[in-house]
């Protein structure tokens, strides 16, 4: 029993006696209430009064005990039937029990009904029995006094049963109620999910624990706060044009935000919005998705580019064709090297080795072209450079500098071990041309090379192959330029 119930039920035990005294005396001046003396029925309300007192305290200390529960029935019937008896209002004052089997709903249950109202019928047969025998007071005659009580424990009867239906019936709806709370307060305290409210103006009125796991702050220390503290500056936007845009109630709407963890770190999370019906409010839900984001991501980047080196693969290469393609008027030229004594330092030296001639050989072709150029590995030792807005004449500077780097010594290989490069040049002007032609004929310039002597480049078309001049040295600036 807390304060207030304390207070309320002191303050009835001290007024109820007092205020049925005043009536009670006003009543017997008119001579309309028994013979008893005023002293006697103040005794008798004092006493009941302070009997029900105990009786409610003790069941509120125990609520959940059937003893307490018969304890405060008896006491509350005993109390109701001596008042009302006393007086000589016995049979007439029958609603006063409803009233003391309502508060016996209100103190106990539905569960209290029944015991309370047998206890009643059996406190109203002994009180008529004593008002035939003339041991009880009473304003009627004893036959007017038994038809009204018959009559009004059989309605009481009635009343009880319509009521304990409805009181049962709210007990469980109730209790329904109080478990679905429980169970969704469970949900939210161990979802993995943020849950939060949040208002038009992007400030936080409710979040769920799951803060803490997801960015490293507790929910109390994000209370009140604006949404825009913890999202990446670049959705500042974003988040404001969502709050802002009217969403019919029920609607949802979906965007993927990035949030700032306690360590600096950002967290990717998937955002769904919702407008609940009756709230000018709207509830966010933050799924984390930073994992699927990088796997996404990762799986974007293998699929487009070769694991050993980290060029693109010959698909990413054909798509890049494909792209410049559909150009006009500009010319694209290709380079299609192939490395020259690989075979022999993978055979010689084992395939850890030759993967990291090849590691290597790529960071020196990426060094040779320039920003927007293209760079490939095609497949085992071949690479593709593609050079948009490119005649040949730059594309020639390109690979006399790519055969230059690539023939550089490695300091893995053993002294006197070397890898060159044949080149194959194809240039084409785009807009209607066929990619497929252009890396054939590259390709088949390269073999050119190969069979001219190896270490040089050839384009699409010579006769004889052409041998890196001594002049080259001082035009590789032109390729960066």
């Amino acid at each position: 029993m807390n304060r207030s119930d304390r207070w309320t039920t002191l303050l009835l035990t001290v007024a109820s006696p007092v205020l049925a005294v005043i009536a009670f005396s006003s009543l017997q001046q008119d001579g309309l209430t028994a013979d008893t003396s005023l002293w006697v029925f103040l005794l008798l309300v004092s006493a009941c009064g302070i009997l029900n007192a105990s009786a409610a305290s003790y069941l509120a200390r125990h609520p959940r005990s059937v003893p307490a529960m018969h304890f405060r029935s008896v006491v509350t019937v005993l109390g109701t039937a001596v008042v009302t008896y006393s007086a000589g209002w016995g049979s007439l004052l029958a609603v006063a029990f409803l009233v003391g089997g309502s508060e016996m709903v209100r103190a106990a249950g539905a569960a209290a009904l029944w015991p309370t109202h047998c206890y009643t019928l059996a406190a109203v047969l002994i009180a008529e029995i004593g008002v035939e025998l003339g041991w009880v007071p009473s304003v009627l005659s004893p036959g007017l006094s038994h038809a009204i009580a018959i009559t009004a424990m059989c309605c009481a009867t009635l009343c009880v049963s319509a009521l304990r239906r409805a009181s049962t019936a709210a007990e469980k709806a109730e209790a329904l109620l109080v478990r679905r709370a429980a169970h969704f307060g469970a949900l939210i305290e161990h979802a993995s999910d943020i849950f939060g409210e949040v208002s038009s103006e992007g400030v936080i009125l409710y979040v769920s624990p799951a803060t803490q796991e997801v960015l490293g702050v507790s929910a109390a220390e994000v209370m009140n706060q604006s949404i825009l503290e913890y999202l990446h500056p670049e959705h500042h936007a974003v988040a404001l044009a969502a709050l802002a845009e009217p969403i019919e109630a029920g609607q949802q709407t979906q965007s993927t935000l990035r949030l700032r963890h306690r360590d600096g770190s950002e967290r990717v999370m998937l955002a769904t919005l919702t407008r609940p019906h009756a709230s000018e409010n709207f509830i966010i839900n933050l799924r984390d998705i930073t994992t699927q984001h990088r796997y996404e991501k990762r799986l974007r980047h293998e699929a487009n580019h070769d694991v050993l080196t980290g060029l693109l693969n010959r698909k990413a290469f054909s798509f890049a064709l494909e792209g410049l393609g559909d150009c006009s008027g500009a010319e694209i030229s290709m380079l299609y090297i192939d490395l020259d004594g690989f075979k022999t330092v993978n055979d010689t030296l084992g395939h850890d080795i030759g993967d990291e001639v090849l590691q290597i050989t790529a960071r020196r072709l990426e060094r040779c072209v320039r920003r927007a150029d293209v760079v490939a590995r095609l497949g085992g030792d071949e690479f593709g450079v593609l050079l948009p807005a490119a005649g040949t004449a730059l594309a020639i500077v390109v690979a006399e500098r790519i055969l230059a780097e690539v023939s550089r010594p490695i300091p893995s290989l053993p002294v006197g071990m070397t890898v060159g490069a044949s080149i194959g040049i194809a240039t084409r002007s785009a807009g209607g041309i066929e990619m497929g032609t252009l890396i054939r004929e590259a390709d088949e310039a390269m073999y050119c090379a190969k069979r001219s002597g190896r270490a040089r480049w050839r384009r699409n078309g010579d006769s004889t192959p052409d041998h890196v001049p001594s002049s080259t040295e001082d035009n590789r600036g032109a390729v960066h330029s």
